[in-house]
């Protein structure tokens, strides 16, 4: 069973990659969880299932 996420939290892919913060429930998917994280100067919204996430130690 996955870990429960929060808005506020930071996590990662399982494979690693950058950290990024829960904004909370995806609005494509509310299966999903929607991370926000910076690639560069952008900020970028990925909707990403619970199961690839781990949190960021």
């Amino acid at each position: 069973m996955p870990d429960t996420f929060l808005p506020g939290d930071i996590v990662q892919l399982n494979s690693g990659g950058p950290k990024m913060s829960v904004r909370g429930p995806g609005d494509d998917n509310p299966q999903f969880i929607a991370c926000l994280f910076f690639d560069g100067s952008k900020m970028v919204v990925a909707e990403i299932p619970p199961q690839a996430l781990v949190k960021a130690q």
